[in-house]
């Protein structure tokens, strides 16, 4: 797997992961782990963006929750307006998500879209599709 800068990295990918349900953060931080990834879980947008812009230069990718108190395709628009992270991956969570926020959520570049609940496979095999994509 490749980083933003186009760099071979090892198979560990440092991944920061948002969601506002705690559960739903231990699970994804279990799975992730189970892939071999290091993960640091926020509840908070706030938290999450204060990491994100001390943290973002060894950071490999972001998981999101798009059902929040604060609109995850809102925290989507504000990562992809920072010139410093903006070409961090994304993939979007949901276990609701309507066909407008979908057309949304694919206008933004290096994205991309699993459904709750988590599946250890789909996971993996969205993270590799992400990073296959965002390399050419």
């Amino acid at each position: 797997i490749k980083n933003q800068n186009n760099k071979i990295k090892k198979e560990k990918l440092e991944i920061l992961f948002l969601d506002d349900e705690e559960m739903c953060c231990v699970t994804g931080k279990l799975v992730l782990e189970d892939l071999g990834h290091h993960v640091t879980t926020f509840t908070e947008s706030d938290d999450f963006f204060k990491y994100l812009e001390n943290n973002f230069s060894k950071l490999d990718l972001i998981f999101l929750d798009i059902m929040m108190p604060v609109s995850g395709i809102d925290v989507i628009k504000e990562i992809k307006s920072k010139k410093l992270y903006k070409n961090i991956p994304i993939i979007a969570q949901s276990g609701i998500i309507s066909d407008s926020e979908l057309n949304q959520l694919f206008s933004f570049k290096n994205i991309g879209f699993i459904s709750k609940p988590y599946n250890k496979e789909l996971m993996k095999e969205e993270i590799n599709r992400i990073f296959d994509v965002h390399n050419k």
